[in-house]
Parts: structure tokens; C-alpha cells; sequence
């Protein structure tokens, strides 16, 4: 005869929340060093996921705030499961923020059946992160280029 428990039930309980729990974006970190970052520059963006997550049939657009014009990174579509996705953002000509910060994250399809899923199934549904780029370190844009002195 099976008996349940109080403390049975609620690991049960805990287990099937956790597995119907959508994957969400937890940080965004670099794997550059703070400071200050000229033009040429490559700088790495890291997306830190909840849970193991694929990425299928879809790409992830993320916009950074880089000063006057916003810029776009992306990553593509991976099929083995990952807690992690990078992309690598280039200091361009004009670029300029005294901290690099993201402003959001959207999925693009690419396919017929675009998804980030975790490997139960469930589809990230918010793509906002819990702690964006500055709250980990504070990475300075200055891609700015000094104009030539006309009156020598």
C-alpha cells in the first residue's frame, strides 16, 4: 500500500513547478574586464539562462545602448542545450555610453518553427534579464574619433 506524506507530496509538488517552469534570462555578463573600450574593439556579450535552453529555427537579437545610434549583436541558433549564448559586440565609429548597457533582447525566427526552450519543453516567454550588463561591470564605450584641427 502506497502512503503519502506531507513531505512526499510537497517534493512532488516542487518537482512538477520546477519542470513546468519557463527558462528565463538570470544575467548578462562579459568576459572583458571593466574599463574603456576604443574603436575596433571586440567586446563579449554572454546571455546566462536560468536552466539548460536550445535555440531552434530562431536568433536572438540583442540591442545595445552604445550612445546615438543603439547597435544590434546575435546570436544564432544552437541545438545542444546550453546555460549560456554569446555574441561579440565591435566598437564602431560614433559609438559612445559611459556604460554599455542593453536595451532588450528579441527573438527573431529564422525557420518554421522558432523556439528557446528548456529541455522539458517550456518555451522562454520573457526575455527581460533579471541583472543587465552595468550591474556586473561597467565597460566604457568611447568609439568617438577627435576631429582633425583646421586652423594650424
Amino acid at each position: 500500500m502506497f502512503r503519502t506524506t506531507s513531505a512526499s507530496l510537497l517534493f512532488f509538488v516542487a518537482i512538477a513547478s520546477a519542470q513546468s517552469a519557463a527558462p528565463t534570462i538570470t544575467s548578462i555578463t562579459s568576459t572583458n574586464d571593466a574599463g574603456s573600450y576604443i574603436l575596433g574593439a571586440e567586446i563579449n556579450i554572454t546571455l546566462n539562462f536560468s536552466e539548460l535552453v536550445t535555440l531552434t529555427d530562431a536568433q536572438l537579437e540583442i540591442i545595445l545602448e552604445t550612445g546615438e545610434t543603439d547597435r544590434s549583436i546575435y546570436v544564432g541558433a544552437f541545438a545542444t542545450a546550453a546555460l549560456s549564448a554569446s555574441a561579440t559586440y565591435t566598437v564602431r565609429r560614433g559609438d559612445n555610453t559611459t556604460a554599455l548597457s542593453i536595451n532588450s533582447i528579441i527573438m527573431g525566427a529564422t525557420g518554421s518553427s522558432p523556439s528557446i526552450q528548456n529541455t522539458a519543453g517550456n518555451a522562454m516567454i520573457n526575455f527581460v534579464p533579471q541583472a543587465n550588463l552595468e550591474s556586473n561591470r561597467t565597460i566604457l564605450i568611447d568609439g568617438v574619433v577627435p576631429a582633425i584641427p583646421t586652423d594650424l
